[in-house]
């Protein structure tokens, strides 16, 4: 673990800088979760006692992306607003270093990539 840190050092602080940042963007208003454009199929659509089968087939949820609708169903309808929202900023975080690692390699990338990358939200939905 320790030589993996050594390896990774640069990466870690950027993930963890960029994770810090998205979370405070994210939660300036409270530890609210902000409905996206698909999101609306859970918390309006999906209330209790819906038929979940009759939803899905009136809606179409598994026609054009079905592992998608199956994970909402099972997995982000399930979890608590604001762990989704922690969750999501860990994964957005983890692909801007990513990329930027993979950018880097290929034609050389600055941390600047890494603000306008997870702090526009020009590319979040």
């Amino acid at each position: 673990m320790k030589r993996f840190v050594q390896k990774y050092r640069a990466e870690l602080l950027s993930f963890a800088i960029m994770f810090l940042l998205l979370v405070a963007m994210f939660s300036w208003f409270g530890p609210t979760y902000w409905l996206q454009l698909d999101d609306y199929i859970h918390y309006r659509e999906l209330q209790p006692g819906t038929d979940v089968v009759q939803l899905c087939i009136d809606n179409g949820l598994f026609t054009s992306r079905p592992l998608a609708g199956l994970l909402d169903l099972a997995f982000w309808g399930r979890i608590p607003h604001y762990f989704g929202t922690l969750l999501l900023c860990a994964m957005y975080a983890g692909a801007a270093v990513l990329f930027r690692r993979l950018f880097g390699r290929l034609f050389g990338t600055s941390h600047a990539f890494l603000v306008l990358f997870c702090l526009i939200p020009l590319g979040f939905e």
